[in-house]
């Protein structure tokens, strides 16, 4: 694990090695640099996720296309009990989830 110390400048001029070489520059570079590939690492994973996902939601979208008249005409059906079965329910005082699980309009 990378421990980071904040930068400070040197305390003294006798820290500095001749030549005009600091230590402390390199260390800004090498945080500059994991600073750098953890973005990359987190950019490189959320890419991944997307390319998965991707697929996946293109074939529900084709397959939600493909259905027939038939399918629609189930489904409107389903969708007309469930509206009687709540219109029954807002015009009652009965609580309509208490019945007997096999109820029916």
């Amino acid at each position: 694990m990378v421990t980071f110390r904040p930068l400070r400048p040197p305390t003294n001029l006798d820290s500095v090695v001749p030549g005009g070489f600091h230590p402390r520059p390199m260390e800004f570079l090498r945080r500059l640099v994991l600073g750098s590939l953890v973005v990359a690492g987190t950019t490189g994973v959320g890419v991944g996720i997307l390319a998965l996902i991707a697929p996946r939601e293109q074939r529900r979208l084709e397959e939600l296309q493909e259905t027939t008249p038939l399918h629609w005409a189930k489904r409107r059906h389903q969708n007309e009990l469930v509206m009687a079965a709540i219109k029954e329910a807002a015009e009652t005082d009965e609580n309509v989830a208490r019945r007997p699980t096999p109820w029916s309009k």
